[in-house]
C-alpha cells in the first residue's frame, strides 16, 4: 500500500480520536502554561502536568529544564492509567528506556532503549496475559 493511500486513512482516524478533540489545561509549577507558546514556559523548570479539561484527568507530563522540553514524557488514557513513558534528550529525541503499557497502565506492553532517537539494542513486547 503506498503513502498516498495510508496517509488519509491516517488523518481521519487522527481527527475522530477523542484525544485529539480533547482540550487540556497545562500547569508547571503551580502556574497556569500554553505548550503552543513558548513566553509562558521560556526558561521555567519543572514537571508540566497537562489536564482534561472536562474531566480534570491528567492527561500527559513533560519535564522542561530551563525552557526546554528535556526529560521525563508521560502520556495516560482517558481512565487515569499510563500508556507510554519515556525521555527526550537536548535535541528532542527519545532517549534510554521507553516503555508502553497495556490498558490499565501495570502491566508492561512494549519496553524499547534508545540513543538519540534511534533503536538500540533489544527490544521486548509483552502479550496481555
Amino acid at each position: 500500500m503506498t503513502i498516498r493511500f495510508l496517509l488519509p486513512a491516517l488523518l481521519g482516524a487522527l481527527l475522530l480520536s477523542p484525544d485529539a478533540l480533547a482540550v487540556q489545561d497545562c500547569e508547571l509549577n503551580g502556574e497556569s502554561v500554553n505548550p503552543a507558546n513558548g513566553s509562558t514556559t521560556r526558561g521555567k523548570t519543572g514537571l508540566m502536568r497537562c489536564r482534561d479539561r472536562d474531566s480534570g484527568k491528567v492527561v500527559r507530563e513533560e519535564e522542561l529544564r530551563q525552557g526546554e522540553y528535556v526529560g521525563l514524557v508521560r502520556y495516560y488514557r482517558g481512565d487515569g492509567a499510563i500508556e507510554k513513558e519515556y525521555s527526550r534528550n537536548a535535541r528532542g529525541n527519545m532517549e534510554g528506556v521507553a516503555r508502553e503499557y497495556h490498558p490499565g497502565g501495570r502491566q508492561l506492553a512494549r519496553e524499547d532503549s534508545y540513543i538519540d532517537g534511534r533503536l538500540a539494542g533489544v527490544g521486548r513486547a509483552w502479550h496481555p496475559n
